[in-house]
């Protein structure tokens, strides 16, 4: 019999591990641009197949592999190099995964293991991109505050009944709000945040009604948003770009962490992760948790797609770019770009 503290730090991994698996939202068809994409299953048993026997090395091909509602894990290797087909001389990875939002590269129970080589990014955007229509900055205590968006081609509108990324409940099933939706404002001229926003300026999404003014500009698709606290000083002008982004697949308890990571590294030990870009995240981009620690990582980024297959999103992250925490011994962080997150 296990004795009950490592039953609970194995209970604790598995229920970070198995939080990818959680019915996030039904899956979606592919697009056009991602329907020749290779089976991510394939990779998996390839790395799966490389712990398995031992084995020093093994090598990811070059290729679009789309996971969808699956992740990508990399669990219990020892010694393990593996690798992708990247970056080339251009700065990208020619083994590129795509996942569904949500779900991402997971590197569980691993020591002295290398894991490097790829980009990783959502075929789907975790999030609802927009243009100010008009801002009514209301009277009171709270401030009533409303804005009209017209929701740009290519992105969910943010109401519960056209994406469930956007219904805010748990994906375990318990009642209560854990997908808080965040509103973000951005100048359409730099495609830059604005500065001197507070980032808790969330949306209440039941409150959001889309498409009643469709007719009335020619079937653009707008919402009429109800802001919960706006924490603005100024009136963000009309044409002003929006992002309402959910923290997907978030939890009501921090057991271990409210969160799960598109790449997670969990219950680790001196495992070096290098060359990996991140150019689209539902929840936390970096996640690293448990075990003795002392992960490297070099040259992981999170970054905008250069020239996406996909309409130009702002976001790179709905959330925030790196959380390290009941890990015995720090991360060491070189040359990494964290942009465009939430």
């Amino acid at each position: 019999m296990l004795p009950p503290i490592l039953l609970l730090f194995l209970l604790l991994v598995g229920s970070l591990s198995s939080a990818a698996a959680a019915p996030l939202h039904p899956p979606q068809p592919l697009p056009p641009w991602a329907r020749g994409f290779l089976p991510g299953a394939d990779l998996q048993r390839l790395v799966d197949a490389a712990v398995a026997s031992g084995a020093a090395s093994v090598e990811l091909p070059a290729g679009d592999f789309s996971f969808g509602r699956a992740p990508f894990v990399v669990r219990g290797a020892v010694n393990l190099r593996v690798h992708g087909q990247g970056p080339t001389a251009t700065g990208t990875s020619r083994t590129s995964l795509w996942f569904d939002p949500g779900f991402g590269v997971e590197i569980l129970s691993c020591v002295n293991a290398t894991v490097e080589g790829f980009s990783m990014d959502t075929i789907a955007p975790p999030f609802s991109q927009a243009k100010l229509v008009a801002f009514d900055l209301g009277l009171g205590t709270p401030r009533p505050t409303t804005a009209l968006v017209e929701i740009e081609p290519g992105f969910p509108m943010p109401t519960p009944t056209s994406s469930p990324l956007f219904n805010e409940s748990c994906p375990d099933g318990s009642e209560g709000v854990c997908g808080e939706v965040k509103m973000i404002y951005w100048d359409p001229a730099s495609r830059h945040m604005v500065q001197g926003q507070q980032m808790n300026s969330a949306i209440t999404t039941a409150k959001t009604v889309c498409n009643v003014l469709a007719n009335a500009r020619g079937g653009a698709r707008l919402c009429n948003v109800t802001v919960g606290q706006p924490n603005l000083d100024w009136t963000p002008p009309p044409g002003s770009l929006i992002t309402f982004s959910p923290r997907v697949a978030a939890g009501k308890y921090p057991i271990p962490t409210y969160y799960k990571g598109t790449l997670a590294v969990l219950n680790c030990s001196r495992t070096l992760l290098q060359h990996i870009d991140t150019f689209s995240a539902g929840d936390m981009t970096r996640l690293e948790c448990l075990g003795y620690g002392r992960n490297v990582y070099r040259d992981v980024n999170i970054r905008r797609r250069a020239e996406p297959p996909y309409p130009a999103r702002l976001l790179a992250s709905n959330s925030d770019g790196f959380h390290t925490f009941s890990v015995e011994h720090g991360p060491v962080v070189e040359n990494c770009e964290l942009s465009y997150v939430k």
